[in-house]
């Protein structure tokens, strides 16, 4: 008996724990946990440039918040009201997590020779594909840096023909990659245009 009254005590102890680390480490899992997919299951050789928007793991994020959240939740409801269906309850609000790192995981876009192909955050897995003729515009977005307000490009705004834009930090994976892009635009005759002057 008094094995079973140790262990219903451990049991409530035990899962805030649990929740407590979900909680901490929702703060730097996401980046491990999406770019462990993202290169198993979404990257390959001939892709040029792969990127996976901030919004994707702060969606993933949100999904283990969520679980961290009904843990504590358990907890408090099991510990003031002793409710006999609430472990059905917790794993029903467990599961609305699994769209979040669903979705999470398979937002990115990417360049190959064919153009852009772009995953939306709201589809799972359900790619639209922007052959290079289809731009409607091309953005070289230049920024003030704040200590000595040089110019710098900052960004690629990539303008479909639908006025979506989307927005291509310039990083190394751009810069690396940056002459074969603009081959491509020139050849398929889209205007390439920046802000330098303004």
């Amino acid at each position: 008996m008094g094995t079973i009254i140790l262990k219903n005590e451990k049991s409530p102890i035990m899962i805030v724990v649990w929740a407590i680390i979900l909680f901490v480490s929702s703060s730097f899992i996401p980046f491990i946990l999406v770019s462990i997919i993202h290169s198993s299951f979404f990257k390959n050789p001939n892709q040029w440039l792969f990127i996976a928007p901030g919004q994707g793991y702060v969606t993933f994020m949100a999904g283990m918040f969520w679980i961290s959240f009904v843990l504590f939740l358990y907890v408090f409801i099991q510990y003031k009201y002793q409710m006999k269906f609430i472990r059905w309850i917790a794993l029903a609000l467990f599961s609305l997590s699994i769209p979040l790192f669903m979705f999470g995981s398979a937002h990115y876009y990417y360049f190959d020779e064919n153009g852009l192909h772009y995953n939306e955050l709201d589809s799972f897995n359900q790619t639209t594909v922007y052959d290079w003729s289809s731009f409607k515009e091309v953005k070289q977005v230049y920024a003030n840096r704040p200590t000595n307000n040089a110019r710098y490009l900052d960004s690629y705004q990539f303008i479909m023909p639908d006025n979506r834009h989307i927005v291509v930090p310039y990083g190394s994976d751009l810069r690396r990659n940056e002459k074969r892009i603009l081959v491509k635009l020139e050849r398929s005759q889209v205007k390439v245009t920046d802000n330098y002057y303004e």
